[in-house]
């Protein structure tokens, strides 16, 4: 096995303190001054400890690993290392692919209880799904007129995909049940939970009356608020 070049470093750091012991007792004899001994040791012992600084570094740098988890093989725990996903949305994550069969694409992870657009914008640089599929879902009704002819026909539907953009941050006096759902931690009881208590006060002057909501805990609270706001 080679060794690595800051090992060799060391290597050679170490075999020069132990020559400069003897190279120190040798000066002696022949009159060199004991600042000028202290000196070279004292450079000799930086050199050692500045290879193995840096050889720390290189350990350290090679730990910090970029997270990227299989959403249909991870475990709980595997899921839990992502950014604002506890053991709640963890144990949901996995019973959600055991009652609907493996992740399609990364983007169906948002129909897991609890996550919502503003939790999945968090961890979608670190889940992935191999050989992902996209399917149309969505779907616009559309009707157009028959054109003439010699019998009167029926008019013809046909249907256009479409996209629904949701801007953060949500105002929580105007957000629907289903614009709430999109935030972290925010499932369907959450969401009716928020419209209730706005309906029940009138409107929400500050964002942090979201703490009064008893479905949500403070450390959820904590992560929502940065993707709403109220209006004045």
């Amino acid at each position: 096995m080679k060794e690595s070049l800051a090992m060799k470093i060391i290597i050679a750091g170490t075999a020069l303190l132990f020559g400069l012991s003897a190279f120190i007792a040798v000066s002696e004899d022949k009159g060199m001054t004991e600042d000028t001994a202290i000196i070279i040791e004292e450079q000799a012992t930086s050199l050692t400890e500045g290879t193995e600084d840096e050889e720390k570094v290189t350990m350290t740098s090679a730990n910090e690993e970029e997270l990227w988890i299989n959403l249909n093989t991870a475990d709980e725990t595997e899921f839990e290392k992502l950014d604002g996903i506890g053991t709640y949305i963890a144990v949901e994550i996995v019973k959600y692919r055991q009652s609907n069969g493996d992740f399609r694409n990364r983007e169906e992870i948002k129909n897991v209880n609890g996550i919502g657009e503003g939790l999945y914008l968090k961890i979608k640089d670190n889940i992935y799904v191999e050989n992902p599929v996209y399917e149309t879902t969505t779907e616009l009704s559309t009707t157009r007129e028959p054109t003439t002819t010699a019998e009167p026909t029926e008019a013809v539907t046909t249907t256009e995909p479409y996209t629904i953009i949701i801007e953060y941050p949500l105002d929580l006096n105007t957000a629907t049940k289903e614009e709430l759902m999109t935030l972290p931690y925010v499932g369907e009881a959450e969401a009716e939970a928020i419209i209730d208590l706005r309906n029940r006060i009138g409107v929400y002057s500050h964002v942090y009356e979201l703490l009064y909501v008893e479905e949500l805990e403070q450390k959820e609270v904590a992560e929502i608020i940065e993707f709403v706001t109220v209006s004045k």
